[in-house]
């Protein structure tokens, strides 16, 4: 389960969704705001998107899904940290 407080979100959509998309689909969550066609989501991103509304937690773009994850990486491993 996600911690309570301000980084609830961040744990949520860095760890917890991106772990249960890769249990799921067995596919590694590849978190970009476009897939390769440059049309739309990568999978991933959209399943936290589909997530996010079915928890009641509102809509979300995809843009905020990868900043959601690359702030989370970010308090995990420091400025440094590349989202994958």
């Amino acid at each position: 389960m996600p911690s309570n407080g301000a980084s609830a979100k961040l744990e949520l959509f860095g760890t917890h969704l991106a772990n249960l998309y890769e249990k799921h689909f067995q596919e590694t969550c590849g978190v970009s705001e476009y897939s390769g066609d440059r049309t739309q989501p990568t999978e991933c991103v959209r399943f936290m998107m589909a997530a996010s509304e079915a928890m009641d937690l509102g809509r979300i773009s995809a843009s905020a899904v990868v900043k959601n994850v690359k702030r989370w990486k970010q308090n995990l491993c420091g400025d440094n940290a590349v989202p994958q």
